[in-house]
């Protein structure tokens, strides 16, 4: 099947069987906030990314969407009230090739500001998605540029002292 989708409120862990570009929406219904989480786990439940960590306003959503690889998981932590939809595009109608996904995790120390994607390089920012504290994407010009041979990530500030953030990078190959 090449669109599959998952919609549910509360706790859930959505498992993927092939590699896929997946949406995430959330929405809370209520008035008063509401906590979510929504991490990102390998096939032996082992924490890779935590893609969101805050509490939702009361009447507001928040989308993002994620490439997952074959055995990877979803896992939401909601507070009841909010809905969560997943929709779920298999790779195989994607792109043709192999999609390949890293997750780099750092760590600010209030003075870098240069951060290597590990040997990797990216072609364009749209292979990088840099999420920070599970909270806020990154957006590319504002917050950072890439080096000319692209595989240096460079804020415009200096990453606070101990925030953690996520650089995610998607390539087709």
């Amino acid at each position: 099947m090449k669109l599959d989708g998952y919609s549910f409120s509360g706790d859930k862990t959505v498992s993927f069987n092939s590699n896929a570009v997946v949406s995430i929406g959330l929405y809370n219904a209520l008035a008063s906030p509401k906590a979510v989480t929504i991490e990102v786990l390998d096939e032996l439940g082992t924490l890779k990314a935590t893609l969101y960590h805050a509490t939702l306003e009361g009447f507001k959503g928040y989308n993002t969407k994620i490439f997952v690889r074959n055995g990877q998981k979803l896992r939401v932590s909601a507070d009841a009230g909010i809905g969560v939809n997943v929709g779920v595009i298999n790779e195989s109608y994607v792109a043709k090739g192999v999609l390949t996904t890293e997750y780099i995790a750092c760590v600010g120390d209030g003075v870098k500001s240069e951060f290597s994607l590990n040997g990797m390089s990216v072609n364009s920012f749209k292979e990088l998605c840099i999420i920070f504290d599970g909270v806020y994407t990154a957006v590319f010009g504002k917050d950072y540029t890439l080096s000319d041979d692209g595989s240096v990530v460079r804020f415009n500030k200096a990453v606070a002292n101990e925030l953690e953030f996520v650089m995610i990078v998607t390539k087709q190959e």
